[in-house]
Order: C-alpha cells, then sequence, then structure tokens
C-alpha cells in the first residue's frame, strides 16, 4: 500500500461532531467559544484562531492536517476598500435635495 492510500480524507468539524452525537452548543461550550464560531467553521467561512485549533485538534484527537478547513487567507484579510473624497454639504448643488 503506498502513503497516499493509508491518508484518510479530511473532515469537516460537523463530520467529527456528528459522529460524537455532539449539538453546536455543546461543542462551543467545551472549547469555551460561541455557536457562531462553530457555525462559521463547518461552513468554511472563517478558519478557527490558532488556540481554537489546538483545542478542537485535542478534543478531537486529530492533527490540523486531518482537518477539512476553510482555506487560509493570505495578503492580510478583507480587502481594501478605495480611499472616497470627502463631500462635503456646501459642495452640493442646493438644488438637489
Amino acid at each position: 500500500m503506498t502513503e497516499v492510500a493509508n491518508q484518510t480524507e479530511p473532515k469537516n468539524i460537523r463530520e467529527l461532531r456528528a459522529e460524537r452525537g455532539l449539538s453546536q452548543f455543546l461543542l462551543a461550550a467545551h472549547l469555551e467559544t460561541s455557536t457562531a464560531n462553530i457555525s462559521q467553521w463547518e461552513n468554511k467561512l472563517h478558519r478557527p484562531s490558532r488556540r481554537s485549533l489546538k483545542d478542537i485538534c485535542a478534543f478531537f484527537g486529530v492533527t490540523p492536517d486531518q482537518l477539512d478547513l476553510a482555506p487560509e487567507k493570505r495578503g492580510g484579510g478583507w480587502p481594501r476598500i478605495p480611499d472616497v473624497p470627502n463631500v462635503q454639504t456646501t459642495q452640493l448643488d442646493p438644488d438637489v435635495r
């Protein structure tokens, strides 16, 4: 058997939670986080923090490589919004209201 064949597919936190019969509420309580965070991680909207990832791995007995998580964002988070010129009300046309 090759090494690739021995590797298992990464599992989503939802799958791991369901295998243990846990609700999002119970998992959130154990990890000391919110159910909103659990939902965001399960739906791959956000990645857990390093601390949370460590706690998740310890709780489920997996490594980070065995978790199916949202891809890491490169480049510092949210895209930059271009600067909008400051328009003062005195610059507006008085006939437009």
